[in-house]
């Protein structure tokens, strides 16, 4: 063989080399690039080509191709701080860091890199080789594991007042984890069922408009209620199913039903306490039509769990506090807030009024317990009506009632029960069986000093309710501390 042929055929070899090592280089499951001093690219493998989404090589090698996002996780612009990455390398000859990049479909990418400096055989420059691989789906992992233990440390630090309002930061924080608009927590009531919105955090608010208790106005298009939705809906969600769906992929009654207020994607968790539905926690995006990945849903359903919780925690309180019969507080509720009422307004007046049915005995031997317990509960109607709606009414016992009157001078609480007998006594109680004439007899008193504790301005009231029923009943009495001391 003459000097040629070794010649051409040890090119050939070459070749033949050179050929296998960029076929590894081109299939090498990372994304691998060269980078020269000016911070660009001049050379990459198939893999990270396509990854990015080009179809040809020379597109992904034009001068920044991608377009990157404006801010790093640290809050660093992202071209300072890519360049800045590379230069480490050229001057240390290493270098390992973490960035985020954008695809050409406009998603958001993190990488996990590697820098190293080589020598150019041909040119004899330096130049940066990167190896990087996708690190999003465990960064994600990560950041959502992260906002769900934020959620759980703002639920259990929360104090017993302030546990129904912090479930509005523990959605904002789901919200802004998951990237979406509207974040809302609805939860059925259990006199009509009624399903009704308790807390939401919304990115949208111009689509919508509230009145003072939270529900959108019926003036805006159209009622945004869930208990109107389709019936498909509301099955789904009592089978204990959950709904992750882009609006396309709904039935058309939903996917009209949604279409007005500008959502293309929903999620929709149930929320059940002891096989119960209570309500149900969801998210709405209006700008991505997508399906939330499962650790996506895995976080929304942990989210709803810890929310369920707190109603659960806040029903059992509420059972606690409450008289099962006629629905307001009972008498453990009242001493306790009543004295917290006492306390807080220790340089101003407090009144309490207790109020007593007159002859209920005689309604219960005459009609019956359980026409006794309608007047009950229409008693505590009439009462209601006259009162503000945050006064505190409690049933104390059996026919028995108190009204707390923090800031209430003794003359305006008189007057108060005054209202509170005339509507009693006005219009008779229509009960399944009969028409009843019922009355009330009111006892009221103030404290008289400093040192007054509730236990005895409680004890004056009922020495004036006292006074009130040998008075002939359905009257106001208004004790007087002479009484204390005949």
């Amino acid at each position: 063989m003459n000097k040629e042929s070794l010649l051409k055929l040890k090119q050939d070899q070459e070749i033949k080399i050179n050929d296998r090592i960029r076929h590894v280089f081109d299939t090498t499951p990372m994304l691998i690039d060269y980078w020269d001093r000016d911070h660009k690219i001049i050379d990459c493998n198939i893999y990270a080509m396509e990854f990015y989404g080009f179809e040809t090589k020379e597109a992904y090698l034009r001068p920044d191709p991608l377009s990157l996002p404006d801010y790093q996780m640290n809050g660093e612009p992202s071209l300072q701080t890519r360049n800045g990455n590379l230069d480490i390398v050229f001057r240390e000859g290493y270098g390992k860091f973490e960035f985020e990049e954008r695809k050409l479909n406009g998603e958001i990418i993190h990488l996990e890199t590697e820098g190293i400096r080589v020598k150019d055989a041909e040119s004899g420059d330096y130049l940066v080789v990167t190896y990087s691989k996708d690190v999003t789906q465990f960064k994600d992992h990560k950041k959502l594991l992260n906002g769900l233990n934020r959620v759980a440390e703002t639920l259990l630090t929360a104090s017993e007042e302030s546990r129904i309002d912090k479930l509005t930061e523990g959605v904002s924080i789901i919200g802004n984890l998951l990237g979406v608009d509207c974040a809302q927590i609805w939860n059925q009531k259990e006199i009509n069922g009624e399903l009704c919105l308790v807390v939401q955090y919304n990115w949208m608010s111009e689509l919508f408009e509230y009145d003072k208790e939270g529900k959108i106005k019926e003036a805006i298009d159209h009622t945004y209620q869930y208990s109107k939705s389709p019936q498909w809906f509301n099955d789904t969600l009592l089978r204990g199913e959950s709904i992750n769906n882009p609006l396309d992929e709904l039935p058309t009654d939903m996917m009209e039903f949604f279409k007005r207020y500008g959502v293309v994607s929903i999620a929709v968790l149930p929320m059940y306490i002891e096989g119960e539905l209570i309500g149900f926690f969801a998210v709405h995006d209006c700008k991505n039509s997508r399906r939330f990945s499962k650790d996506e849903m895995d976080v929304l359903s942990s989210a709803g769990l810890m929310f369920t919780s707190v109603f659960n925690h806040n029903m059992q309180r509420e059972l606690a506090y409450t008289d099962v019969l006629t629905g307001v507080r009972n008498r453990r509720y009242l001493l306790e807030e009543a004295e917290n009422e006492l306390q807080s307004c220790a340089d101003t007046d407090f009144s309490l009024v207790i109020v007593d049915i007159d002859f209920f005995k005689a309604i219960n031997d005459t009609y019956g317990h359980d026409i006794g317990d309608e007047v009950l509960q229409i008693f505590v109607g009439r009462v209601g009506s006259v009162l503000k709606k945050d006064t505190l009414f409690a049933r104390y016992g059996g026919e028995e009632f108190v009204i707390s009157l923090p800031s209430v001078a003794q003359e305006d609480a008189v007057k108060i029960a005054e209202r509170i007998r005339k509507s009693i006594e006005a219009t008779p109680f229509n009960t399944t069986k009969a028409s009843i004439k019922v009355t009330g007899s009111f006892g009221v008193a103030s404290r008289a000093g400093d040192g007054d504790t509730l236990f005895e301005i409680i004890k004056n009231a009922d020495l004036a309710l006292y006074e009130a029923k040998e008075a002939g009943r359905n009257v106001v009495y208004l004790h007087s501390h002479s009484q204390n001391s005949s």
